[in-house]
Parts: structure tokens; C-alpha cells; sequence
């Protein structure tokens, strides 16, 4: 959880699905943050820095209390399944709101009966896993029956684990199965219907027997054995393939640690059956050790941690890794929600929500029974084949992103004109691409490499001044489809970070006072109130870029629309230049002033001709007043400088566009070969503050520490010899920290640690 105004500092790993190895071809991934409504709140590119991706997402102080989900994806990713989106759920509080009444609700629930291996036979017994979820999506502890239309009772269950569950009945060869049940809450008694019963199919059936080795067995009903093949694999990755003639046990000691597969199929490679199984081997082996130089700490002291990271026979592993270190009497660890481990091994890839997903990768215990119950739950999984002779085929519209790039299309090139070349320029990093506009008019700019709120000019490179229209293409962006699913945000712990904060609030730090020197503004920059404004980079961010490239296209843009509030009414527009006495024009009028750093005017063209030689690359920034009034300024009396004021009995409209420092009027048209455009660039890198207390006047600072997060650094890299540190200084609360470790291996293992500090 967090809390508004705070900020989400986060860390991207990027891998290859089959080996769990960095992926280091693709350079560029997507971070976004939506509330539970799917309305975006923060979109960032980011850029690869080493082997992973960092940033941060500040939370606006006003933004409201409730569920939000943070995903992560790149191009690539766009043209598969987006189940599979990096997701966290969180849950942001706001000390500004009143506290919610989370009431105890009585919910509804619901059981999915899943059979073994798919098909239910008919006239075999056979084994039937459950799931029950609430219609809040919690997990749902239910007990039951299960009944021919006759009344007669085949089989009885109970939840084993997060409402999931097994029951193994005779299935009768036809007929109807249901299945009564009763909530073991509070008796909500529910009636749910079983799949049907199929009389010809075939369906594996899965047994771990301990010590690697996994029971196999293949049930029919109407199909003859004959012909039959086993495969196995993990991923991509095939462990195993054979023809079945009976039952089976195969050792699973060199399959990869993770969701593996098996796969009944006939001799024309059509899969029959499909089988999920969890294997580990050696998920625990892996070993973090910590050492501090002293167990205990006063404030604001410097702390040393030293890290190794080990297998399981002791040789040191190299790894990639993010540390935190938070308080612990702030901040109370989810220990039980989605970590690096459970996400690469588990929930990313499989469809479906599965509850407390770190649980199950917990050490001390072992979870072998209940990570089958999801095995066999959540059939749902991102490498799916339906025949292993002829592999899916997927449409590829979206690439890997190597590099940035500039898209689009030219119109109105004459045929003898074809393959013209266009190029790109940024003058502040003295960026230069060219291309070929190709016989169809489209062409690409690649190679390039800004951050946000980079501008380039582009430009035909042909030889006429003949009009030339060039078209960009636009970003896009996946759709965001959480609106109809029900977030697990635990209610009670997003309670107490509520009361954690507020409490923290009960204090009040005063800063040291500053003054602020400014160069004195012109009587109508100081005297106006600006109702709405808009900067260059939030004007292109609004509009397109395709429509609207001359302030006269902005103009009649805004005639007809609206952005946040912004409305420009339609009639009469008075246009003058800012630096200039507009002199006595009537007050019912909407005026336009036009400021330029060197207060130079316009002439030999009418305004509707002005208006169209402005680039929208020009202009630095918009305000629009609503309602003002025309004075004099009494102070200056003599020289009667005019200026205006904000007052909601107005009868004055006016739009102030300010150009960039050096624009000047121009006589002639903009060339049409040229363009100027905005393209969606990576973030600054941005960097957490540590505070260091290396004197005896930092020491006894009188203003308060009283950091949440003591500690964060999302790229730390072991040695050859396995080993890392880190360095931070306490707050005033100098013990009961939090310290986290999330990464990855060099050979693709996940690592994570969690432990309390001092």
C-alpha cells in the first residue's frame, strides 16, 4: 500500500520466458498505473539501464483513496495474450479523505468443477479438483456432495486450501452430475452443475510419488490406448517424449523447477489431454547470508549490510538484484503476495487469480498437495499447443524495440517523385536520421534514442516547395480490462496503514525560511489570473499531431472543444500583440494576445493568414481567462499602462499565447516539407535520495528523519565470489527494518530475501 503524495519507486526485470535468462535484445519497456475503473493515471517508457529498468511513479497528494493496478510490457509482448502483462495490485490511501467503513459482508459464491486431465469419462472413476470463489473473488471454505439426477450420492468433498479442493468418484456412463453444497462460514447453501459427462475421450491421470518421480496414467472410455504418445516439456522446452503403453513413472530430477507440462496425443499429433505438474528442484537450495557490523544501531548511525548468495553445494552465484530496506513499524510486509519467485515460477504463466501466491514458495514447509490443487485449477496457461505438428500461428504486428524510431506517411508526391528522402533532426542533441520514403509513402526514422518531451524537426528532402502533407504515426497502447475483476487488496491492512500515517501526521517539521528573487514581470503577466493553462508538451500531448500544426488549426480546435475545462468561445476574436497598447476596443469582445520575447509585430497579412503561418512548435505555452476586467494601473498614472485582472464579474474572455524565446512574426508560409512532432520517449532516470549523516552538525539536525524507507537501490550486482553491500544511514527510529532482496541469476534463477533487521 502507499499513500497519496507518496512515491512508487520501482524495478523492471525483463527475461525470456523458457530459460528465465536476461533478455538484453528489447530496450525499452512500458510501466502503467490504472485505478480499479481502468482510468490511467501515469504511463512511462523506460529505458534499459544495465540489466533492468527503474523509475519511479510520484502519487499526486489528491489522488483518491482506493485499488490500483501497476502493469508492465513491452511492443513484443502486444502480440500475445495480455493475461500475461507483469501486474502488482496496490492499494493507496489519502489522510485528506474520511476513513471508508468496511462493513462484513455476507457474499455469494460460486464452484467451477474441473476434471482431471479435462473430459469427464463416463463409467470411470476418476479424480475432480474445485475451486470455490466469493463474488468479492475471495476463496470461499465450502463442504459438499455429489449426486446423479436420482439423488444418489457419489462422492463427498470438503476445501482443502484457498476453496480449492479434490473429490475421486465413480462417474456414471450418462445422466446429469450436480453438487450441493454449504458454506462453512455461515451455511450459504448453492446447487452447481458438473461439466457433462462425455462417452468417448481420454484424460491423464498425474500422481506425485516423492522423490522426483511422477505417476502416469492414461483413462478412456470409447478410444482405444493404441497409438498414443506422452510428451513433456517445460515451456518451450521438451523434457521427454514417448509412446504409451501403460501406466508409467518417470523421474523428474533434471526437468527445470517450475509449471511443466504433459501432453497425451495420438499418432496425427492432435492432443488429447493436457496435464499441469509443479516440480522443484532446489527452489529453497539457493541461500542469501546477511551481515552487519554491529546487531544494533542509534539513530542517524551508518549502517553496513554485507550480502552472499549461494547454492545449494555452496558456490557463489552472480545475480542482479533490487534491495529495500523499510520500517517495519510503518510498513507491515505482505508476506503472502505475488514476489519474484512465485511470479516467474507460478503466476505468470497461468490465467486465472490465485490467492497469497508467495504461500506456496514459503520456507520450512512443504507445499507439494496444494500447488497441485492450483496445478490442476488453473488448466489456463500461456504456452498452449493444440497439435504438435503444426504450431500455432500468431499475427506479429508489434516488433522487439531495439531502438526508437519515427513513423508515417507522405501524400501528394507525383509518381516521378517516388522514393524521395526525409530526415529527422533535434538541434538540442544534435540528433540526425534520414530514410527513404518507400513507393507507397510510408517511411521509418529509426536509430534514435531521446527522452520525453524531445521535439524534432522532419522534413521532405525534396528539391520543390511543392505541398507535401506528411501524416505521423500515433502511438498505441494496450487496453487496460481490470474493470470487471475483483481486486484482493486485504481491507484490513490498507485499515491500519491508514492509522500508521495519520499518526504521522500528528507532528508538523518547519523548514528554514528561503527567499525567492524573480526579475519583475510585465503589468499583465503580475495582474492576471490564468484559469487554465497549457504547456507545448501538454498541448501535443492533447491534440493530434496530425490535425493540429498551426495555431490557427489549435484556434479552431478549441472553438468546437474542450480540454479539462478549457473552452475558447466561438464569434469574434480581436487578436493583438501583448507588448502592445490594445487602446479602447469594446469589453464584449475576446481578445487574443499574442507575446513574443522581443515584442516584435506582424504585418502584410490579414490575422486569419497570421494565425496559419504559426507553427505550434513556436508557442511555449497557452493560459485562457474566463472572465476579467480592463483597468489602468493607478501607480503609473502618466505613462496609463494598461493591465487585467481576474474577477468573476468579467466581461472580458482572452487567450494569451507566449512564444518561445526569439520567435518572431513571419511574412511568408510555414514550407509545408517540413513538420515538427513529439514523439512518446523514455523517462529520466530517476534516483532515490539517501541522506547522510557523516558530521556531528548533520548528527544533531534538529529537523526530524522519520523516513518509511530507509533503503532503495534497484540494480546491485555479487561478484565472482557471490558477494554485495549496501550502505544507508538509520533514521530517527534507529531498529525493526524490513530488509528485501528481488532478482534474478545470470543462469536464470529467481532470488528472493526477506528479513528483519536490528
Amino acid at each position: 500500500y502507499y499513500a497519496a503524495g507518496d512515491t512508487i519507486w520501482y524495478r523492471g526485470t525483463l527475461l525470456n520466458a523458457d530459460t528465465h535468462s536476461f533478455l538484453v535484445h528489447t530496450n525499452y519497456i512500458y510501466v502503467e498505473l490504472y485505478t480499479k475503473n481502468d482510468s490511467l493515471v501515469s504511463r512511462q517508457k523506460l529505458k534499459r539501464d544495465g540489466l533492468c529498468f527503474h523509475n519511479c511513479i510520484p502519487l499526486e497528494a489528491d489522488l483518491p483513496e482506493g485499488e490500483y493496478l501497476l502493469r508492465g510490457y513491452t511492443e513484443w509482448m502486444r502480440n500475445f495474450d495480455d493475461a500475461f502483462f507483469a501486474q502488482k495490485e496496490l492499494s493507496i490511501i489519502n489522510a485528506l479523505e474520511k476513513g471508508k467503513k468496511n462493513a462484513i459482508k455476507s457474499h455469494d459464491y460460486t464452484i467451477t468443477f474441473l476434471p482431471e486431465g479435462g473430459a469427464l469419462l463416463g463409467g470411470v472413476r476418476q479424480r475432480i479438483s474445485f475451486i470455490t470463489q466469493r463474488s468479492d473473488g475471495h476463496s470461499e471454505e465450502v463442504e459438499g456432495t455429489i449426486q446423479t439426477e436420482q439423488g444418489e450420492i457419489i462422492g463427498r468433498f470438503t476445501t482443502r486450501h484457498n476453496g480449492m479442493g479434490i473429490v475421486t468418484c465413480d462417474v456414471p456412463r450418462q445422466g446429469r452430475l450436480i453438487a450441493k453444497t454449504t458454506s462453512l462460514a455461515d451455511g450459504l447453501e448453492r446447487q452447481f452443475p458438473l461439466p457433462e459427462i462425455a462417452s468417448i475421450g481420454s484424460a491423464l491421470k498425474v500422481e506425485n510419488r516423492g522423490n522426483n518421480l511422477l505417476y502416469i496414467d492414461c483413462l478412456t472410455n470409447g478410444n482405444t490406448k493404441e497409438g498414443l504418445h506422452i510428451v513433456t516439456h517445460a515451456k518451450s522446452i521438451c523434457t521427454d517424449a514417448f509412446s504409451y503403453t501403460g501406466d508409467t513413472t518417470l523421474c523428474t530430477r533434471e526437468w527445470p523447477s517450475g509449471i511443466n507440462h504433459i501432453l497425451l496425443c495420438n499418432k496425427e499429433g492432435d492432443v488429447l489431454s493436457r496435464r499441469l505438474v509443479f516440480i522443484d528442484n532446489g527452489i529453497q537450495a539457493i541461500r542469501w547470508t546477511t551481515k552487519t557490523e554491529r546487531p544494533t544501531y542509534d539513530k542517524r548511525e551508518k549502517v553496513r549490510i554485507d550480502l552472499q548468495l549461494n547454492e545449494g553445494g555452496g558456490n557463489p552465484l552472480l545475480s542482479d538484484f533490487s534491495v529495500s530496506v523499510t520500517d517495519a513499524s510503518t510498513i507491515t510486509p505482505d508476506t503472502l503476495c505475488d514476489n519474484i519467485v512465485s511470479s516467474l515460477l507460478l503466476t505468470s504463466e497461468l490465467k486465472g487469480r490465485i490467492e497469497n501466491p508467495a504461500w506456496y514458495f514459503k520456507p520450512g514447509s512443504d507445499k507439494k498437495e496444494e500447488l497441485d490443487l492450483v496445478m490442476l485449477t488453473h488448466g489456463w496457461s500461456r504456452f498452449e499447443t493444440d497439435n504438435l505438428n503444426t504450431p500455432n500461428k500468431y499475427a506479429l504486428p508489434y516488433y522487439v524495440e531495439k531502438t526508437q524510431y519515427i513513423s508515417g506517411r507522405v501524400e501528394g508526391i507525383p509518381e516521378k517523385e517516388k522514393n524521395n528522402l526525409i530526415g529527422v533532426y533535434n538541434p538540442d542533441e544534435r540528433q540526425f536520421a534520414s530514410g527513404t520514403v518507400q513507393s507507397d509513402g510510408t517511411f521509418c526514422l529509426d536509430g534514435l534514442d531521446f527522452v520525453d518531451s524531445t521535439y524534432f524537426g522532419v522534413r521532405l528532402l525534396s528539391k520543390k516547395k511543392m505541398h507535401r502533407k506528411i501524416f505521423f504515426d500515433k502511438p498505441t497502447y494496450p487496453e487496460a480490462n481490470y474493470k470487471n475483476q475483483d481486486f484482493l487488496v486485504s481491507l484490513q491492512k490498507a485499515t491500519e496503514a491508514r492509522k500508521d500515517y495519520l499518526k504521522g501526521e500528528e507532528s508538523t517539521i518547519y523548514l528554514p525560511s528561503v527567499w525567492v528573487k524573480e526579475k519583475k514581470k510585465s503589468l499583465i503577466e503580475s495582474a492576471s489570473f490564468y484559469i487554465h493553462s497549457l504547456s507545448l508538451r501538454e498541448l501535443q500531448q492533447s491534440y493530434d499531431p496530425n490535425e493540429i500544426i498551426t495555431l490557427s488549426d489549435l484556434l479552431h480546435h478549441m472553438m468546437t472543444t474542450t480540454h479539462e475545462g478549457m473552452f475558447f468561445p466561438a464569434g469574434t476574436v480581436n487578436i493583438y500583440d501583448g507588448l502592445v497598447n490594445p487602446g479602447g476596443y469594446s469589453v464584449w469582445g475576446r481578445l487574443m494576445f499574442l507575446y513574443t520575447s522581443n515584442g516584435s509585430g506582424y504585418s502584410g497579412a490579414d490575422i486569419a493568414e497570421m494565425l496559419r503561418r504559426i507553427n505550434l512548435y513556436d508557442v511555449d505555452r497557452v493560459e485562457f481567462i474566463p472572465n476579467f476586467v480592463h483597468s489602468y494601473n493607478e501607480r503609473d498614472s502618466e505613462r496609463k499602462k494598461e493591465y487585467y485582472e481576474f474577477d468573476d464579474k468579467g466581461t472580458y474572455s482572452a487567450m494569451f499565447v507566449r512564444f518561445k524565446k526569439g520567435h518572431e512574426f513571419r511574412n511568408s508560409a510555414p514550407d509545408p516539407r517540413k513538420h515538427i512532432i513529439w514523439p512518446k520517449g523514455y523517462e529520466q532516470n530517476a534516483y532515490f535520495y539517501h541522506p547522510v549523516y557523516s558530521t556531528e552538525e548533520q548528527r544533531n539536525n534538529s529537523v526530524e528523519d522519520k523516513r518509511t524507507t530507509l533503503y532503495w537501490n534497484p540494480s546491485v550486482q555479487t561478484d565472482k565470489k557471490g558477494e554485495a553491500s549496501i550502505v544507508f544511514y538509520t533514521s530517527d527510529s534507529p531498529n525493526n527494518y524490513t530488509l528485501t532482496i528481488e532478482g534474478v541469476t545470470i543462469g536464470g534463477e529467481p532470488v528472493y530475501l526477506q528479513q528483519k533487521l536490528f
